[in-house]
Order: C-alpha cells, then structure tokens, then sequence
C-alpha cells in the first residue's frame, strides 16, 4: 500500500518542476539602442547577464519593468535573477549639460 502513494508524490514534483522550467521573454524596451548583449529569454531563477554601451557625456538609469533590481556587476555589464514572468529592459539616459 506504501506502493501507492510514491507515485502520486513522484507526479507531483514532476509537475513542480516542469512549471520552474518555463521560459520568460526579456524584451528591449526605451533606450533600446544602448543594450549590447542580451537574451531574448531565460528560465525563473537564472541570472540574466547583458551588456550596454557606454555615452561619454552623460550616464543612464536601468531597471526591469514588471521585474526585480537590476545590479551593475562590471562597467556597462548588469544582472538580474529572472522572474517567473516576462521582463522589459529599460534604460533611461540621461545627457550631461554641454558635456559636463
């Protein structure tokens, strides 16, 4: 009877970790144009590493929409851990007043 109950317990954490596997989209949003390289999507849970380009006479903000804190970990290299759902990518840029 013990038998019995491995299977249903089995089909259960199977199930959990098919649903952990799901890939999500990581899309380009504003500022587009300063991310270098990127995955167009990831798996929950994985760190996501992409690249930016670098402007010599201002600097940028960037964040994930619908996401979790994005961390400079290399100049103009960011991560973040993956949500279970999809992200955008934003970077806000902000230009110095005559090159200052």
């Amino acid at each position: 009877m013990s038998g019995n109950k491995i299977i249903p317990a089995l089909s259960v954490l199977a199930l959990l970790s098919a649903g952990c596997s799901k890939e999500h989209a990581i899309r380009q949003g504003e500022g587009k144009d300063f991310i270098g390289k990127c995955p167009s999507s990831a798996k929950a849970g994985e760190t996501v590493v992409f690249t930016t380009a670098s402007i010599a006479d201002g600097e940028f903000s960037v964040y994930l929409r619908n996401g979790p804190e994005v961390k400079e970990i290399a100049w103009d290299t960011y991560s973040f851990v993956m949500p279970d759902n999809d992200v955008e990518i934003v970077i806000q840029v902000h230009v110095y007043p005559d090159g200052s």
